[in-house]
């Protein structure tokens, strides 16, 4: 699913997880997640009214890591959309770049990861380039 880290001031940062997607990964009511940034597994405590009008994540040490892996390299910019991967069991993976695509993602029409592939045709421009064939090398 895409995300979006927020900076919520004074140095402080969230994880914009969005409505539709707390209504499509998130159990209701589960106290919290394990979140996988890297190397780094955190815990992180989901409170009431994530489930209502405020579907962010927030908790210091993913804070951090935002601000040194999104905020920190794209200053004065748009944050880069991030994916938040289902691994299971109240546990996902943050990270930067789109994960592969599995079958199921491409005949999911809801999936993000399948919506992006079929409405971004310039990530397939080079299957579209002509077949040319190299020179055969002289005997």
């Amino acid at each position: 699913m895409v995300v979006h880290a927020q900076s919520k001031g004074h140095g402080n940062a969230a994880l914009y997880i969005g409505q539709s997607n707390v209504r499509r990964f998130f159990p209701h009511r589960i106290p919290a997640i394990e979140l996988r940034l890297g190397e780094l597994q955190i815990r992180c405590t989901l409170p009431a009214t994530f489930w209502q009008d405020n579907p962010e994540i927030y908790d210091p040490r993913l804070g951090e890591w935002l601000k040194f892996h999104v905020f920190h390299q794209r200053p004065r910019h748009k944050p880069q959309p991030l994916y938040l991967v289902d691994m299971g069991k109240n546990a996902f993976r943050l990270q930067a770049s789109q994960p592969a695509p599995t079958g199921e993602d491409l005949c999911d029409s809801r999936s993000s990861a399948g919506v992006a592939m079929l409405s971004n045709p310039a990530a397939h421009a080079d299957d579209r380039a002509p077949n040319r064939s190299l020179p055969r090398p002289k005997l």
